[in-house]
């Protein structure tokens, strides 16, 4: 679960901080993992969750958008 960003896109590093910080706060600071195993199926539940049913601040003002229904529909929809 190593994401690095090429370096040449500073304006990335804000978003990685604030996802990273998601994890360690709501899933991983909050579980003890038996196993590698074990870590790898809990934080792959965890991503599931955060594109696909978590709401996200900053994302269409106060309803919030999840980033599936971020990336998924089509950009005139958007900008209605």
């Amino acid at each position: 679960f190593l994401v690095q960003y090429p370096s040449t896109i500073p304006s990335r590093a804000p978003l990685a901080g604030r996802l990273w910080r998601s994890v360690k706060y709501e899933e991983v600071y909050l579980n003890a993992y038996d196993t590698v195993a074990d870590a790898k199926a809990r934080l792959g539940a965890y991503f599931e969750r955060y594109n696909t049913k978590r709401r996200h601040q900053g994302t269409q003002g106060t309803q919030g958008l999840t980033p599936d229904m971020l990336y998924t529909q089509p950009v005139a929809k958007m900008a209605a």
